[in-house]
């Protein structure tokens, strides 16, 4: 399974609000390398370490409101943090559908920058998120796009992501 990251497929409209979420499947980790330790200010320290030949995908996204929330819940095994990323990612062609469907059998860790501009890794290697989409068609009013979400639950807050070492 080779995935491409969905900016290969969509371009790079100029249309105002447009982020680029970066993502990578849990498989492109190298699990052995991976450091999970966080500063005192709850910085992750290390860079996400990936198997050789894999980099972190790209996707072009305008987002709705809101592209991130995380919202914490007590439960019997400790409190879970409950992770969603949505969005709309614009001008798909078709042959992006197999990418999409790809992408809808793996789990990922995604960066993103919110508006303050501060990095953030969501999702972890033991607690990952899943990706769905949804495909709309353009009408007067509307986009011809997929709706996109990486949405899991972890057990600890998302860290910021400004590593000081690899």
């Amino acid at each position: 399974m080779i995935l491409q990251g969905l900016s290969a497929y969509c371009g790079f409209p100029n249309l105002g609000g447009l982020r680029i979420l970066e993502y990578v499947p849990i498989d492109w980790i190298n699990a052995s390398a991976y450091e999970p330790i966080r500063s005192d200010a709850n910085n992750f320290q290390y860079t996400v370490p990936l198997v050789v030949g894999a980099q972190w995908l790209k996707m072009p996204m305008l987002p709705p409101r809101k592209n991130w929330s995380e919202n914490g819940r007590p439960t019997d095994q400790g409190p879970r943090y409950e992770q969603l990323l949505n969005g709309i990612v614009p001008k798909l062609r078709p042959d992006a559908s197999l990418e999409i469907e790809q992408m809808e059998l793996l789990t990922f860790l995604v960066r993103t920058t919110d508006r303050n501009g501060q990095p953030w890794l969501v999702g972890d290697l033991h607690a990952p998120l899943f990706f769905r989409a949804q495909a709309e068609s353009g009408d007067d009013n509307g986009l011809n796009n997929y709706a996109i979400r990486f949405e899991g639950a972890t057990a600890r807050r998302s860290p910021g992501y400004e590593p000081i070492w690899s």
